[in-house]
């Protein structure tokens, strides 16, 4: 789900991943100390879990929670994609701001990277990564500054034009 102001609208996608039976979940901050987490940098109290979601219509009576006040789903521990043994095939990302060659700028909390990072050691694989955005969120690849532990994605979707990383 997508910030009620400044993010592209995600529920169209959510309507077409349930239309075509694929398994949804969505996202959800909680403290490190719900499945005993441990902090991977400098100060976090916080992750990301994505929780399964099984109709359009759960996922639009989820209310509204936390900082970003976005819905998101209840933490029920069969429903988390971490631990499950079915791979994810796709993480839709928002951001801030995106670049061409799959730089994104997220809000700072580093909470899709550190998830991503969390996955790829358990699985030993990374899903597709795709960023969503509005056409004023596309920046010039200089404009955008990654950090070592900045996720590159492999998409990144803005308007009606695709961009990646690895198609040149």
């Amino acid at each position: 789900m997508n910030l009620p102001n400044g993010e592209l609208p995600t529920l169209p996608l959510l309507e077409l991943a349930f239309s075509q039976g694929k398994t949804v979940y969505l996202p959800r901050i909680e403290p490190l100390s719900t499945n005993n987490d441990p902090p991977r940098y400098n100060g976090q109290k916080t992750c990301l879990h994505f929780l399964r979601v099984d109709s359009l219509q759960d996922a639009l009576n989820l209310p509204p929670r936390g900082k970003y006040s976005i819905r998101e789903p209840p933490l029920i521990a069969n429903r988390d994609a971490l631990p499950t043994k079915s791979p994810l095939d796709l993480i839709v990302l928002p951001g801030v701001a995106f670049t061409s060659e799959g730089g994104r700028l997220g809000h700072g909390a580093g909470y899709y990277d550190d998830f991503i990072k969390r996955y790829r050691s358990l699985h030993n694989l990374t899903p597709t990564l795709v960023g969503v955005g509005l056409p004023e969120q596309l920046l010039p690849v200089h404009n955008i500054q990654l950090e070592d532990h900045d996720e590159q994605l492999d998409y990144v979707v803005i308007a009606d034009t695709t961009f990646c990383r690895f198609c040149k």
